[in-house]
């Protein structure tokens, strides 16, 4: 995580909590942009397996998030890279 990550997804995060307090109904889920060929050239530069190395880092950055105890709806979470993602596009 850098700190324009951590801007983004806090004030994200302040509206959904306080649309919540209100009564609101709110959908904060989270998405990963995981197809690309950087995070490809990367695990390939690693050898690593591209599918390993997206999930790791999904994992990973995840983990950093949980630990700002930001309120996604972690069980809304997506990933492009998931087949049950791309199946629909």
């Amino acid at each position: 995580l850098h700190l324009g990550h951590v801007r983004v997804y806090a004030l994200g995060d302040t509206l959904a909590r306080a649309h919540r307090m209100r009564g609101e109904g709110v959908l904060f889920p989270m998405g990963w942009d995981a197809f690309g060929l950087p995070a490809e050239n990367a695990a390939n530069e690693r050898g690593v397996d591209p599918r390993e190395w997206t999930l790791s880092n999904i994992a990973h950055m995840r983990s950093q998030l949980d630990a700002l105890g930001l309120s996604f709806d972690w069980d809304r979470e997506l990933a492009t890279c998931e087949a049950e993602y791309f199946v629909w596009t």
